[in-house]
């Protein structure tokens, strides 16, 4: 995670572990230098301001199919991060990204 962020993020992280869902090493993916699917933009992971939690088990998908608890997108939205769970169609359901200011401008 970008180094304005990560304090942040690292609290919400915590925060969900202490509740009961728990990060698994390995499955939760972070900073990837990428473009935005179908963009030649570069993501919010390019940045370090966006991760995919639990990436396995909660996928991009219509079918509704994750195992996140919705109390834990909303201590997520609560703070300000942006969630692939809210996407119109198709929902991204491991990816959240900060929303609330880029730190590089």
């Amino acid at each position: 995670m970008h180094a304005a962020v990560a304090p942040l993020a690292e609290v919400c992280f915590n925060a969900i572990k202490a509740r009961g869902y728990l990060l698994h090493p390995g499955s939760c993916w972070g900073a990837e230098c990428r473009q935005i699917s179908g963009t030649n933009r570069a993501s919010n992971h390019s940045w370090g301001l966006a991760a995919d939690l639990n990436a396995p088990t909660n996928p991009y998908t219509s079918t509704g199919e994750h195992d996140i608890p919705d109390w834990a997108y909303d201590l997520l939205r609560a703070y300000g991060w942006g969630l692939g769970a809210d996407y119109n169609g198709k929902k991204d359901y491991m990816h959240v990204e900060w929303m609330a200011h880029h730190p590089t401008q």
